[in-house]
């Protein structure tokens, strides 16, 4: 029940979470038992099997247990239905949260990529639009998540909309982690 909570607060792309969350009854659990030589390899194929058996079993909702995101069911298939290691379904598995940390300056921070032994992404109190901060970021736990090598502190990375400077900084979580910190002024 705290974990469906925690999933219904945080899921601001999907207005209707908590209205289909309540009327559930059922829930299934989807892990694979081999630990993974390839963790991209690993959570697509876990990724897809979640699709097939919750097409099969009538779900409604799926929940990615290691960043409880909840997502739709029918955005959720979709999304698998494309998944490779080229493609990944990055939004299934890696939570994206924006605050205002004051009028007209954005931070963005992803939850989730630790879980694939990879550092969290982060935007400081940035003047640009969300959605210019959102593809900066996604551009990086991309790269993150599929470069063969890590980030060096100070590197300049070639995204979608140019290029930008990455730091390793102590988190905005104020948790003791350290995160990737994107500069977009």
């Amino acid at each position: 029940a705290d974990t469906l909570a925690r999933a219904v607060q945080a899921a601001w792309y999907w207005p209707e979470a908590e209205e289909t969350l309540e009327r559930l009854t059922h829930a299934l659990e989807v892990s694979r038992e081999a630990p993974p030589e390839d963790d991209l390899e690993h959570a697509v194929a876990l990724t897809k099997l979640a699709a097939e058996l919750g097409k099969t079993a009538g779900a409604r909702a799926y929940l990615w247990e290691a960043t409880s995101l909840v997502h739709d069911a029918s955005a959720f298939t979709d999304q698998a239905s494309d998944a490779s290691v080229e493609d990944l379904p990055l939004y299934l598995w890696i939570a994206f949260e924006a605050r205002e940390d004051e009028p007209g300056k954005i931070s963005l921070l992803t939850r989730g990529l630790s879980s694939f032994d990879r550092p969290e992404v982060e935007v400081a109190r940035s003047a640009r639009a969300l959605e210019e901060i959102l593809e900066v970021v996604t551009d990086v736990a991309l790269y993150v998540l599929t470069a063969s090598t890590p980030l060096e502190d100070g590197e300049t990375l070639e995204v979608t909309l140019g290029k930008v400077r990455v730091r390793t900084l102590p988190s905005l979580r104020n948790d003791g982690s350290r995160a990737l910190r994107a500069r977009l002024p």
